[in-house]
Order: C-alpha cells, then structure tokens, then sequence
C-alpha cells in the first residue's frame, strides 16, 4: 500500500507541479501589464485604467477557466475509460459552450463600454485610458481567452501539464516584450499594452491533438 501511495504521490506532482508553475507564469503576464502601465507618463490614470481593465477581464476569464476545468475532467474520465470518441466529444463541446458567453462580453465591452467603466471609477482621465482598454479585452476574450484556456484543460486532460506550463511560459516570453515595444517603445499607451497580451492566439494549436 505505501509503495503504491509513493507512486500514486509521484504522478501527482508530475502533473501538478507543472501546472502550478504555469499558472504562476500566467498571473506574472498582468504583473508585468501593470509594471510598463507604471512606466509610462502620468501614470497614474493609466495604472487605475489598467487595474480596472484587468478586473473586467477577469469575468469572462474565469468563466472559460470554469469550462476549461470541466473539460479537463471530462477529458480524463474518458480517456480513463480508454473511450476516445468520448473525450473528442468533450473537447468540441467544451468549444461550442463558451461561444455565447464570449459573444456576450465582447459585445459588452465593445459598444457599452463607457458605461461599465463609469461603475468603477469619476475620474474623466482613468475612465478615457480604460474605454480604450476595454476595446482591446473585447479583442482578447474573442480569441485567446476561451481558445487558449480550452486547449490548456484539453492538455490537462490528457495529463500533458508540461505542454501547458511551457505554453504560458511562451506566452509570457512573447507578451512582455511585445507590450513593451508597442505599449512604451512606440507610444501606444495603454491600448499597445493589450494589443501584446493578446499577441499569442497562435499557441491554440495544440488543441488539433485531440480535436
């Protein structure tokens, strides 16, 4: 029995600790966002901006997470029960259930976006920096969010968190950089520091390993 709790307690940070680790990378990415926002002149509406837009873009994030999860159990199950077709199944449905929550947002975000923003904040500086910012997370929740985190809990699901972990490290190396260069570097404020966070919608490619 302790040879097998042993065993059981290796797979279990060999999935985890990557995991873990890219879940880490993940939230360094709006870290670094919130840093360049800092860097720039007056700062301070930019940075309110920014801490507003990263709190919107939290609503439809953790929703697709929630989808996202669901389809890495459903995936595991499946794959447990050695039931491919199943597992196919899961991943295309967990894609089509996300599509009227994200249509939802984007629209949100896109045409009222004034208006949210006016929930959140007076200040005619802040709230000029976030409407511009909500444009661009509308971008953002149309692609990357529910792509890249549904081929994450695809790969989750199959027990590939090393593929997810070096996904969101990649995404960090490409993010930081690009919303520098565009954010700072050529003065795009803070509508070139969104434009590089959603500068990754290529890493939904792993997802055609099972779907």
């Amino acid at each position: 029995m302790c040879i097998r709790d042993r065993a059981g307690m290796g797979t279990y940070v060999r999935v985890a600790l990557p995991e873990c680790l890219g879940v880490l990378l993940e939230e360094l990415g709006f870290d670094l966002l919130m840093v360049f926002a800092a860097m720039m002149e007056d700062s301070t509406p930019i940075v309110a901006a920014m801490s507003i837009g990263i709190s919107l873009y939290g609503f439809p994030y953790f929703i697709m997470a929630g989808v996202s999860e669901a389809c890495t159990a459903r995936i595991g199950n499946a794959l447990g029960r050695d039931d491919i077709p199943s597992a196919r199944r899961s991943a295309q449905c967990s894609f089509l259930l996300v599509l009227p929550a994200v249509l939802v947002f984007v629209g949100l975000y896109a045409l009222a976006g004034s208006v949210i923003v006016k929930l959140y904040t007076s200040d005619s500086g802040a709230s000029s920096h976030a409407v511009v910012a909500l444009r661009w997370i509308a971008v953002a929740t149309c692609c990357d969010v529910p792509f890249v985190l549904l081929t994450l809990g695809v790969l989750t699901g199959l027990g590939d968190t090393t593929t997810t972990a070096l996904c969101r490290l990649l995404t960090l190396c490409v993010v930081g950089p690009t919303a520098y260069w565009l954010g700072i570097v050529r003065g795009g404020g803070i509508a070139g520091l969104w434009q590089g966070s959603v500068s990754y919608t290529h890493l939904t490619l792993p997802t055609k390993r099972i779907v």
